[in-house]
């Protein structure tokens, strides 16, 4: 298992309470199901108020990445979907059950260490002994298989927008 961050154990909120998920991380999976969470992440979730658990919520929106959160962060996304628009009633439904029905709960050890049985590495398409990049996504951080991580990155003709830092 590898780590590769800039700074480590380094706390960065959203200017409120929440501290954020940030970095880019590769680990494996291995034919057990067992993998480890990034030391980084599981400061930030204990920062977070949910040591030892946090949500994993298949893709969504065309992303063949997972998303992770707190329980807490859950929470918030759930809380804040009605003032969301959406084409229906249907779709606000839909949307609700994703996050909630089929989120599912992750228990890890203090280590980091966690195991996803065989059901729900098929159920979200995670491959025995898969390289997984782990990457900071400000409040939630995604799981993404390795082979399908760079290819959904955006690519040298998209530039970050032309932001002053210290006018945000």
């Amino acid at each position: 298992m590898t780590e590769h961050a800039g700074q480590t154990n380094q706390t960065i909120t959203d200017g409120g309470s929440a501290s954020l998920f940030i970095g880019e991380f590769e680990h494996r999976l291995d034919e057990k199901g067992r993998c480890s969470l990034p030391s980084d992440f599981r400061n930030t979730l204990k920062e977070q108020g949910s040591e030892g658990r946090f949500v994993l919520i298949p893709p969504l929106g065309g992303r063949p990445c997972h998303l992770a959160v707190s329980r807490t962060g859950l929470a918030r996304i759930v809380k804040a979907l009605p003032q969301r628009e959406f084409a229906s009633p249907g779709e606000l439904e839909a949307t609700r059950r994703h996050f909630t029905t089929r989120a599912k709960i992750v228990a890890y050890e203090p280590n980091g260490r966690f195991v996803l049985g065989l059901a729900q590495r098929e159920a979200f398409g995670l491959p025995e002994g898969g390289g997984l990049i782990f990457a900071g996504y400000g409040t939630v951080f995604e799981i993404w298989l390795k082979s399908d991580y760079a290819q959904n990155l955006p690519g040298p003709e998209v530039e970050p927008a032309p932001l002053d830092p210290w006018d945000l």
